[in-house]
């Protein structure tokens, strides 16, 4: 009787876990279809809902040139087909990242897909949707090598970011390298780490920043590592993207650690 009672509360317990998780805002996100999308005539690999063909022509003309931009600058061809999905409001893109609506993300790479939102065609200085286009481009070969978990294990977030920037040439993100290097030295910035987590992936504010100022630090600092020596960085960006260790590829091409480099 019992043993009966126990597993009774066991199932019971599975059973209010599988409804927790399935009405989850990350489930929904996950299975949330896209089946309502519209295949575009010219473009194969671009896909909008309706509304939003206009902003799905820019994409269509534009992705070939962004998706040989990155190949080059990742020294690798994308391991898997790419699909872009135009979504024709902010809250729908928002849908399928469980992000509230009031959230501003102009593109995303989820689940080997790219989903562009409106506000990447109306965003203030230099970035366009192309800029986003080519970083959210720039995100997939790794994820498409490593795996989802792989990659955040082993490619820490300031790296992942800083070269998804440097491959696009973001434009202005209202903060210029001057202010950047400015925080820099009063103490202001981000402390390189030398692994991606297995969880929850960093964000800015876990390194005391806004995302504009982590943003542009870590491109500078990517900048700075691909410049100081280009042969090297591109040795060790084909090493990581082939499965090797961030951290031990990265003393192997340079000679020195990730903070000695900091």
């Amino acid at each position: 009787m019992k043993r009966r009672i126990i597993i009774a509360i066991l199932f019971c317990m599975l059973v209010l876990l599988v409804i927790v998780v399935a009405r989850s805002p990350i489930t929904r996100a996950l299975v949330k279809s896209t089946d309502h999308f519209i295949g575009h005539k010219a473009e194969p690999r671009v896909f909008y809902e309706p509304g939003a063909a206009d902003h799905a022509d820019s994409i269509a003309a534009f992705l070939p040139e962004a998706i040989e931009r990155v190949e080059r600058e990742h020294g690798m061809p994308f391991a898997e087909p790419v699909r872009v999905y135009v979504c024709e409001s902010q809250e729908s893109l928002n849908e399928y990242i469980a992000h509230p609506w009031y959230s501003g993300v102009r593109g995303v790479s989820v689940l080997g897909r790219i989903f562009i939102s409106p506000l990447a065609f109306f965003f203030h200085g230099l970035d366009t949707h192309r800029e986003t286009l080519v970083h959210e481009l720039s995100h997939l070969p790794l994820r498409q090598r490593l795996g989802y978990f792989g990659c955040k294990g082993n490619i820490p977030v300031w790296f992942h970011e800083g070269l998804a920037n440097m491959v696009a040439e973001m434009g202005d993100e209202r903060i210029t390298n001057e202010e950047a290097a400015k925080a820099i030295l009063s103490g202001y910035h981000f402390t390189p780490d030398s692994k991606g987590t297995w969880l929850e992936m960093k964000k800015a504010p876990d390194y005391g920043l806004d995302y504009p100022m982590f943003h542009c630090q870590s491109t500078m600092f990517v900048l700075f590592i691909m410049e100081s020596d280009g042969d090297a960085f591109y040795e060790f960006l084909i090493d990581i993207q082939d499965g090797g260790s961030f951290a031990s590829c990265f003393e192997a091409s340079f000679g020195i650690d990730i903070m000695a480099m900091w």
